[in-house]
C-alpha cells in the first residue's frame, strides 16, 4: 500500500540552497542511441561523487545542447545520467538555461525548500536517493507546475505500474524514480495546461549493454525513457513516457 505526501504550491516560503560550483574531469561516455523516429541521440555520462564536484562536466554536455533527462547517485560509485541531445523528445528542444543538484537532507524542510524552486521556475528532472538524503536533479524551465507528490511503495513491476497509473488518472506525470531505503520513491508533478503520458516500466540487468538494448528497443516503438534507478539486486528499472512521433 502505498502512501505519499500531498504537497501544494504556496505563495512564499524561505529555502536554503546548495549548489554545485566545484570541478572534475570530462565524464566518459558510456552509450549512445540514436532513433530513425525523431532526431536524436541519448547518452550516459558518469561523474564523480560527491555531487559537488559535478558542475563542469555537466555543464560540457549541456553546453553541447545535451539535455539530462534522468540520473542515479551512489555514494560508492558516483553519479550516472542519461542526457538527451537533437530534437530530443517531440516539442521539447529548448536548452535548460540553469541547473541545480540538491541534496535535502533535512526532510521536515522538504516540502518548503522543494516548493521554493518550483516558484522560481526550477522542475525536477530526476530523484535518487542516497546518505539519508534525497538528491533531486532541477532545471529552470518556463513550465507552470500546480502541484506535486512524493510518494513510496514496494519494489515491483505490478506495484509500479498501479501506482503511476493511479496517479496519471490524478492528472499527475511522472518526473522522478528511485529505490531508497528498501522501497520505490515517486516524484510526479502535474502541471497546469498539460495531459500526463502514458508511462510504463521495464527491468533490465544492471549493465551498460543491457541498459543500451533496453531504451533502444522502446525508442523505436515510441517510449521516451524519462528517469531509472538501480536496483540492490543488480538490476535497473527504467520508466518510459508514450511520445507522438512526428
Amino acid at each position: 500500500m502505498s502512501s505519499w505526501t500531498d504537497y501544494s504550491m504556496r505563495d512564499t516560503i524561505p529555502a536554503m540552497r546548495k549548489l554545485i560550483t566545484r570541478r572534475i574531469t570530462v565524464p566518459v561516455l558510456f552509450f549512445l542511441i540514436a532513433s530513425n523516429a525523431w532526431a536524436f541521440e541519448i547518452i550516459m555520462s558518469h561523474h564523480a561523487f560527491p555531487p559537488d564536484a559535478a558542475r563542469e562536466s555537466i555543464d560540457t554536455l549541456i553546453e553541447q545542447l545535451y539535455q539530462p533527462i534522468g540520473f542515479n547517485l551512489d555514494t560508492q560509485r558516483g553519479i550516472d545520467m542519461l542526457f538527451v541531445s537533437g530534437d530530443s523528445e517531440p516539442g521539447q528542444t529548448e536548452e535548460p538555461s540553469h541547473w541545480v543538484l540538491y541534496e535535502f537532507d533535512d526532510f521536515s524542510q522538504l516540502e518548503a525548500d522543494f516548493t521554493t524552486f518550483l516558484l522560481d521556475g526550477f522542475v525536477p528532472v530526476d530523484i535518487s536517493g542516497g546518505l539519508n538524503a534525497l538528491f533531486v536533479f532541477f532545471v529552470q524551465a518556463e513550465v507552470e507546475v500546480a502541484a506535486w507528490r512524493l510518494t513510496t511503495g514496494p519494489v515491483s513491476e505490478a506495484a509500479m505500474t498501479e501506482t503511476i497509473t493511479n496517479f496519471r488518472e490524478q492528472g499527475f506525470d511522472l518526473h522522478g524514480l528511485s529505490y531508497h531505503d528498501d522501497a520505490m520513491w515517486y516524484l510526479f508533478l502535474r502541471f497546469a495546461d498539460q495531459e500526463p503520458a502514458r508511462v510504463s516500466v521495464t527491468f533490465t540487468a544492471n549493465d551498460v549493454r543491457a541498459v543500451q538494448a533496453n531504451i533502444a528497443s522502446r525508442v523505436e516503438t515510441g517510449w521516451f525513457p524519462t528517469a531509472f534507478t538501480v536496483l540492490p539486486d543488480d538490476r535497473v528499472a527504467l520508466a518510459y513516457r508514450q511520445v507522438q512521433v512526428r
